[in-house]
């Protein structure tokens, strides 16, 4: 699966792989406007066709996400877990969901893993 790229092919914002049954989206710059589009477009259209039934989404690399890329991320996981996809948050640095709790952020559904691997084991698990 091809990682997601200004029209430009400039810097990518996510690169999204297939692990067997599972996408793992590794974020890697900002989720607004165009990015936040066509990082949904891209992981709704892999679950619809029937090539994943879970994504990892890795923020390894995020070093803040502010309300609105928030907001955009749960938005994109309930769109996934509508499609019957599983979803899991990793990578999380203790700094971010420190932010994330401090501003308020609903939290209290998300399923969240230390590393992808952590984050492939329980998508796997919930998808058998």
């Amino acid at each position: 699966m091809p990682s997601i790229a200004d029209q430009d092919g400039l810097a990518a914002n996510a690169v999204i792989s297939r692990v067997g049954r599972v996408l793992v989206a590794r974020l890697v710059g900002d989720l607004h406007g165009q990015h936040l589009t066509r990082f949904q477009d891209e992981l709704l259209g892999a679950i619809r066709r029937g090539q994943a039934r879970g994504v990892v989404i890795d923020l390894s690399a995020i070093d803040l996400l502010d309300d609105i890329e928030f907001a955009g991320l749960r938005a994109t996981l309930q769109m996934l877990g509508l499609l019957g996809a599983t979803s899991v948050l990793s990578g999380l640095k203790p700094a971010l969901a420190a932010a994330l709790i401090a501003s308020g952020a609903e939290v209290d559904d998300l399923t969240t893993a230390r590393s992808v691997e952590e984050g492939m084991k329980l998508t796997e698990a919930r998808t058998t």
